[in-house]
């Protein structure tokens, strides 16, 4: 009946997080799907100054996050889609799990505000992914664009907007894989800016490491399957990470961040989407100590 429902829980450093989910791809009929995601989010944020070659916090915070996503989507062609959705995200900050080094900071800069926001939203998707056993051909463009409502007299409306594509070919044990990223936004509340760094953005770098209004950024992977049977695959991976983060449109002419590495890819073909990933990123533009990151499923 295509309907599923499910719980995830993820721990990063000391902050936990998680999220309940139901989805119906063929409500009504088979054009028409809807989502409803319940989440509880803890995050920790450090804001790097961004005028340094190498990692120096500026700001940090335990950012906490309540959320309600709900959408509905029209399958319009098999490779065109739409979704409306509307998301309530309540926010709260604090310096618990704050590294050490950081909590000084906060006596200069303080806390961001809470906020409460009530967004509305469209997402635009055209372009189809054919996937198989150990393979994935295609292509994918994703657009969205929402519009926040703050419930707090301390907070603007504001606007964001984010764009998507990723790119696939696989020729015998061979991928090849693509993904370019656009992202921009006019408010000021830190929250809700653009955060690129090591956990799924740009290798290499500590998490949040670059952050801005704007962004851009291109990841591109080689993918060698050396080993595979019914119950095992091993993959090798070399890629490349390029992104810029910029508080003004204006400048993202300028390359923030540069690396390079590899890394393994271990798959459990008969266990749905278990895919462990290790990766080692060398900055090539900025310096960092993170080069090494340990997670599950594919960068992309």
């Amino acid at each position: 009946r295509y309907i599923t429902a499910g719980a995830q829980y993820e721990r990063l450093g000391d902050a936990n997080s998680g999220v309940i989910w139901y989805e119906n791809p063929q409500l009504f009929t088979s054009k028409y799907g809807m989502q409803l995601q319940f989440w509880k989010t803890d995050r920790l944020r450090t804001k790097y100054d961004k005028t340094k070659n190498s990692a120096i916090p500026i700001t940090g915070f335990l950012h906490q996050r309540n959320k309600i996503y709900f959408s509905l989507s029209n399958e319009i062609t098999p490779k065109f889609n739409t979704q409306v959705f509307y998301e309530y995200n309540d926010d709260t900050f604090s310096d618990k799990s704050v590294p050490d080094k950081v909590k000084p900071l906060l006596l200069t800069t303080g806390l961001p505000l809470s906020s409460e926001f009530h967004f509305m939203g469209l997402n635009l998707e055209y372009g189809q992914l054919k996937t198989g056993a150990q393979s994935i051909n295609g292509s994918l463009l994703k657009g969205s664009y929402s519009y926040g409502f703050s419930s707090t007299s301390s907070n603007k409306d504001f606007w964001k907007s984010d764009f998507n594509f990723r790119y696939y070919k696989t020729i015998q044990d061979l991928v090849y894989a693509q993904r370019i990223m656009l992202g921009m936004t006019n408010t000021n509340v830190l929250q809700y800016w653009n955060y690129l760094g090591g956990l799924d953005r740009v290798r290499g770098f500590a998490d949040n490491r670059f952050a801005g209004r704007f962004y851009w950024l291109s990841n591109s992977e080689l993918r060698y399957s050396f080993f595979r049977n019914k119950s095992l695959t091993l993959q090798a991976t070399g890629f490349v990470d390029i992104a810029t983060t910029a508080e003004y449109f204006k400048n993202l002419d300028q390359i923030t961040a540069l690396s390079a590495g590899g890394g393994l890819r271990i798959i459990l073909p008969k266990i749905y989407r278990f895919v462990v990933r290790l990766d080692y990123g060398v900055p090539l533009i900025k310096q960092d100590d993170m080069n090494f990151s340990f997670s599950v499923q594919q960068f992309f």
